[in-house]
């Protein structure tokens, strides 16, 4: 009968049991042993992450550095429901409970991303997507956000801590990991106390270069490479007893030379060699020139604590900046280097943000009833896409098309949290906020002269106002420790403009979203501390969600005699439903089993009808085709996810052996342009073994990623076309890492 559930259900019936099972046991040294508690600022205060009434996830730094975690992409791995995925080397996408982002869709983030508690520029996402190194930790924030965070987003929040500077503490670290794919990542950190309590210095850095998947191109036998590097200042000031201030500068330069894997078989005439049928396991790629990624990115954050009577006054400030180019061609599958023939198709893009965010806060702290916060939040964006298209792999330039843009938020807010009686409590927040955009795209010929504009002057300005927040209900159970709770948050996400290579008319704007979002949680504490069980379904209602649509067959101008393909952002409303389940077990002093499970419904509402490529002529006058997506998911995301983690040290005097296993299940996904539609379910294993000395001075391992070689592909894209529009034949594959084998090695002073 277990046979036939679900591998991660399978799991969560025997891992569960287990855990009861050992707890059962008289065992004298176990019973005293209990799980720490969990501190988050998720709710912009420090709390137990078992009292607050919403699902909140948090990774420590000891956990990114146990399983290898060196990747912001490499995240999901430990948050099931988490959509992690790099789009290519200037963008990537974050989803949470089936709602999807697509970076080019030009929409507000459905998960914001916050640096030290500091919003970044809309088009940050290449700059987030890179290496991970000597940070606090991570918070996931789950569900519609719509006080409390910088800005309203309607999946969640993800929350990026740097460490900070110690001021009574000398202590560094060297860190090294070596892998199979000529992967080697370099880590580095000192804190250094320059006056001892009052002031205090901390840098880091980063080195990674490895070769990615090994990906050959067919064409010249090259593979893969990445580099990056990173730098970060952090520097802390005691200015008195109740006044700290923390300052903190990051420097990172990535550059990508990439061979896109590819599946398929040629379809183009006039080819410089016969190319063969590709299977995504043969891993290679086909390309007349490399994808060349740059990217510069610079981030300052600062903040000011003031502890003053019965109450805290928090300044949170922060300043980004982006500066990326990608050389590509965007023809791949093709071996014909001919542009004039119409078959290469050099393009380059340029991206450049500038970003500046400050939040001030007031809240009070020592009340044990009734705690506020009040706050008042500015951000503004500035920045530049630009797209030229060339004549030959080094030029010259064709045209190109420029795209400015600009945003502007302000948000006002407040949230408080009553505690009546001496079981329940009840939260409630709102937030006035208003969204200010600007876009704008033109194309321009090569000396420079308009040919014309893509977006009319009308609709390149867009100003909103929007009123969200949150109510919640909760209910503490003593015995057993129990917290259950009921909550309502609103969310909201202004309207917009595609910015796209073609005119859309109509279809050039999307309308702003909303969307209300209802939770029922119970957090359980049992066995005296050892577990912690946590439980939550919700329901979330969409009024235009915004979504992205790729390569949708477009008549440019509405003229029939000029198909054309473009990416449309636009709206439909849908529905967001699912359960999440989350454990920590403490089977004995030295063994740990913590695993998640997340399944998610989310689907267009009936009647919705979206732009789409039916196959049909599209009519002379009109845009698109259109079609119903009733019933369709919003994204390529799994409905079920889950994970197991299990821990074991043996301690032997001056040091200890430990290991960990890791087991992931990611469940099917519709993908309409897979065979049969959908991509199939894959699990995998990961195994880490190492010593170290008790003290923490030093760790040494060996670890094994997809340890079985399972072999599963993520994500499938629509065929490459050529210059004059021909498919390729081919299609961009993304797929999971082969087995990876590697070491690596800590020095801690």
């Amino acid at each position: 009968m277990l046979q036939q559930l679900p591998f991660p259900l399978r799991l969560l019936a025997v891992s569960l049991p287990l855990a009861v099972n050992v707890y059962g046991q008289s065992d004298s040294q176990s019973s005293q042993a209990v799980l720490e508690e969990v501190i988050v600022t998720a709710q912009k205060r420090d709390q137990a992450i078992q009292d607050i009434p919403a699902t909140v996830n948090a990774i420590s730094s000891e956990a990114l550095e146990d399983f290898n975690i060196l990747s912001f992409e490499s995240l999901e791995q430990l948050a099931p429901g988490l959509d992690t995925r790099s789009v290519d080397g200037r963008s990537g996408s974050i989803a949470l409970r089936g709602v999807e982002y697509n970076p080019n869709s030009a929409a507000a983030q459905a998960v914001d991303v916050y640096w030290n508690d500091t919003t970044l520029g809309s088009n940050s996402s290449g700059a987030i997507f890179q290496q991970l190194f000597d940070l606090s930790s991570i918070e996931i924030v789950r569900g519609a956000q719509g006080t409390l965070q910088g800005r309203s987003s309607p999946a969640g929040a993800l929350k990026l801590n740097t460490a900070k500077a110690q001021l009574d503490n000398f202590e560094g670290y060297v860190r090294n990991s070596f892998a199979e794919n000529a992967a080697s990542n370099t880590q580095l950190a000192i804190n250094t106390p320059l006056i001892e309590g009052k002031l205090a210095l901390r840098l880091a850095a980063v080195y990674d270069d490895n070769e990615l998947q090994e990906t050959r191109n067919l064409l010249d036998g090259n593979v893969s490479d990445s580099q990056s590097r990173a730098g970060r200042l952090s520097m802390a000031w005691q200015a008195s007893e109740d006044i700290r201030v923390d300052l903190s500068y990051q420097y990172q330069e990535s550059n990508l030379d990439r061979v896109t894997r590819v599946q398929g078989s040629s379809s183009l005439p006039q080819q410089a060699i016969a190319l063969p049928v590709i299977e995504s396991q043969d891993n290679l790629g086909i390309q007349v020139a490399p994808d060349i990624y740059q990217g510069r990115f610079e981030v300052a954050t600062l903040r000011v604590n003031w502890d003053f009577g019965n109450h805290q006054l928090d300044w949170v400030s922060g300043y980004s900046e982006l500066h990326s180019s990608e050389n590509f061609d965007n023809s791949q599958g093709n071996s014909n280097p001919n542009v004039i023939a119409g078959f290469a198709s050099p393009t380059r893009f340029v991206d450049a943000g500038f970003a500046n965010s400050h939040e001030f806060r007031i809240s009070s702290s020592d009340s044990d009833d009734w705690q506020y916060i009040l706050g008042i939040y500015y951000g503004e964006e500035n920045g530049q896409f630009d797209r030229y298209q060339y004549l030959g792999p080094q030029g010259p330039n064709q045209g190109s098309i420029l795209s400015p843009l600009g945003a502007e938020d302000i948000g006002i807010f407040t949230h408080h949290s009553y505690q009546f009686g001496d079981n329940w409590n009840t939260e409630a927040g709102i937030r006035w906020q208003r969204a200010e955009r600007f876009n704008a795209s033109d194309i321009y010929l090569a000396n420079g002269m308009l040919l014309r504009p893509l977006l009319a002057q009308e609709v390149r300005n867009r100003s909103e106002e929007a009123v969200t927040g949150n109510w919640s209900l909760s209910y503490r159970m003593d015995e057993p420790d129990t917290v259950s709770y009921f909550s309502i948050s609103k969310s909201f996400r202004p309207g917009g403009v595609t910015v796209t290579s073609v005119s859309l008319a109509d279809l050039a704007t999307y309308e702003s979203e909303d969307s209300i979002a209802y939770e029922l949680g119970m957090k359980f504490k049992l066995l005296d501390g050892r577990l912690n069980l946590n439980t939550a379904v919700f329901y979330q209602d969409f009024d235009n969600y915004i979504t992205r649509l790729s390569r949708i067959a477009v008549n440019d101008r509405g003229l029939a005699t000029r198909p054309r393909s473009s990416g449309i952002t636009t709206t439909g409303d849908a529905l967001v439903k699912g359960i999440e389940i989350e454990w920590q077990a403490l089977l004995a002093d030295n063994w740990q089993l913590n695993g998640g499970l997340s399944f998610t419904e989310a689907e267009f509402k009936d009647g919705v009808n979206l732009p789409c490529n039916n196959g049909s002529a599209i009519p002379n006058g009109q845009i698109a085709n259109y079609c119903d997506v009733s019933g369709l998911e919003l994204g390529i995301q799994p409905k079920l996810s889950a994970n197991l983690a299990l821990f074991n040290q043996q301690d032997f005097g001056s040091f200890e052996l430990y290991q960990q296993w890791l087991l992931r299940f990611v469940g099917s996904r519709t993908e309409v342009d897979a065979v049969g539609g959908e991509l199939a379910s894959y699990s995998t294993a990961d195994w880490h073994i190492g010593l170290r000395s008790n003290d923490n001075g030093w760790d040494v391992a060996v670890f094994a990623k997809n340890l079985f070689d399972k072999n599963a592909i993520n994500n499938i894209q629509p065929q490459f076309r050529a210059r004059a529009g021909l498919a390729t034949g081919y299609q961009r594959v993304d797929a999971i890492d082969g087995r990876t084998l590697g070491l690596s090695f800590k020095y801690h002073f």
